[in-house]
């Protein structure tokens, strides 16, 4: 088991004006799966995504990843886990401006004092088809060239399972049914554990397994 979550609540507020924003929520993901997280805008899935990568911290209930309950763990432990263990892909790309495409790619792995396996990252950027852009700067690229920058930039040090927020949100349908593509291309090639909020339902059938959200709750 890669994640599991128990009992796990998130709320905002307090009496009348409290916001169950997610309430006992109960999940497992084995290694290697490919699932899809949906449900309506305000139904808690993205604030599920954040309490799975460590960005936020449960008001009860505990998330495990890797056996590991990560909600007792200090801001230090958290940063060193979700650096090793865990990559990123925010709706918004998050690229650096004054970076170019490899220096936004290794810059999470220089900040954690290691040195970037450059074969392993090249690789990735064929597979993503942007070779020919390592040292172009954000604001050359088009929205789906920098989106494969941050998915790039997710896989860099390898890790186990790879978070994604609404990954198509800001593309066209071309440009997020490639993104879509890669991301199973990453699952079946690189054995990672992908898990995707998404609204759009063409992204969700094309996921392994969905998990629905609503109200703060796991439906199905």
């Amino acid at each position: 088991m890669v994640i599991r979550t128990k009992d796990l609540c998130k709320f905002y507020g307090e009496g009348t004006n409290m916001v169950k924003a997610l309430d006992n929520v109960n999940i497992s993901v084995e290694r290697g799966e490919l699932i899809g997280v949906v449900g309506r805008s305000g139904s808690g899935k993205s604030t599920l995504l954040n309490m799975l990568g460590a960005l936020d911290r449960p008001t009860s209930g505990s998330v495990e990843i890797g056996g590991q309950d990560i909600s007792k763990m200090n801001d230090e432990q958290l940063t060193a886990m979700r650096r090793s263990k865990i990559g990123f892909i925010f709706q918004n790309y998050n690229l650096i401006p004054v970076l170019n495409v490899y220096e936004n790619i290794v810059m999470p792995i220089q900040l954690d004092g290691k040195k970037p396996d450059t074969q392993y990252i090249r690789s990735i950027l064929d597979a993503l088809e942007i070779s020919h852009k390592i040292s172009a700067l954000p604001a050359s690229l088009s929205g789906g060239q920098q989106q494969r920058v941050a998915i790039a930039r997710a896989l860099a040090n390898r890790p186990e399972i790879v978070l994604a927020d609404e990954p198509t949100g800001n593309l066209d349908e071309a440009m997020g049914e490639g993104v879509v593509n890669m991301l199973r291309f990453m699952n079946r090639e690189f054995d990672q554990t992908i898990i995707v909020v998404t609204h759009d339902q063409d992204v969700a059938e094309k996921m392994n397994r969905n998990i629905r959200v609503a109200d703060g709750r796991v439906s199905s």
